[in-house]
């Protein structure tokens, strides 16, 4: 058998940089040619500087978490029956002594539901029931709901208007700071990364809209989440995100997230 010697060919193969970046909790891509640089969250676009470079390989982990996390949402959304909101209405009758009739709740105790994502109430509402979030009185609320009970109730809060709060103007601008920013020096993420400029959140990852909501009720959800007394996050996000929040820093974002509209 004749032997054929075949030339050799080279690859170059260019791996990107990647760089820190100063406003979520992620990375960005440049390419090789320094050219284009891409934002893995769109909301950070805007708020590109020239970030810390990172070595490839030591970051590749937190990559991988992210992207892990991604495929976790997107496996984990059901296709579920739309809810009836005239339906909803009625069965939400027992919900609007906290709640308030249109979802606006005048003691800053409870949340305002008026406008929250379908997909994150039924969420609460699901984990109320399993116990996975734990309140002594929306635990016992939960329990008897249907899922096509918690999928009406949940279409008839979205469409009701939401009635914007005020914030403190003493507070505004070290909350905006933090919202939009975070804190380089603790590693806080900016919470407009998951929650969005407006702070509107992204229904499709179910993270919930903030603008609008009670301080006080934000406030002891991130008190909860610090001290690991909420664990209902999904990949312990919001857990991680409060663990490098102070008490004055919690004050200022839930003050700030109050007056956004």
């Amino acid at each position: 058998m004749r032997r054929i010697a075949l030339p050799r060919t080279t690859f170059q193969i260019q791996v990107p940089t990647l760089y820190r970046c100063q406003v979520c909790p992620t990375y960005h891509i440049r390419s090789p040619d320094r050219q284009s640089r891409v934002c893995l969250i769109k909301w950070c676009a805007p708020f590109l500087d020239e970030p810390l470079v990172q070595e490839l390989f030591p970051v590749m982990n937190k990559i991988l978490t992210i992207a892990a996390l991604c495929c976790l949402i997107a496996v984990s959304s059901l296709t579920l029956a739309a809810g009836d909101p005239a339906a909803g209405k009625q069965k939400a009758v027992t919900c609007a002594g906290c709640h308030g009739v249109d979802g606006n709740s005048m003691n800053g105790e409870w949340p305002k539901l008026a406008g929250q994502h379908v997909k994150y109430l039924v969420k609460q509402l699901q984990n109320f029931k399993n116990m996975e979030r734990v309140n002594n009185i929306m635990n016992g609320m939960a329990m008897p709901l249907s899922q096509q009970d918690m999928e009406d109730i949940a279409a008839y809060y979205e469409e009701q208007a939401l009635q914007p709060g005020v914030a403190d103007p003493a507070l505004v601008e070290q909350g905006r700071r933090l919202y939009q920013g975070g804190n380089l020096e603790s590693d806080l993420p900016a919470c407009m990364a998951c929650h969005g400029p407006n702070g509107v959140g992204n229904p499709a990852a179910g993270f919930p809209s903030l603008a609008g909501q009670h301080a006080q009720y934000l406030q002891t959800q991130l008190h909860a989440f610090r001290a690991m007394e909420r664990a209902n996050d999904p990949a312990m996000m919001m857990r991680n995100v409060a663990a490098k929040m102070t008490d004055e820093e919690i004050q200022a974002v839930s003050s700030y997230i109050q007056g956004l509209r």
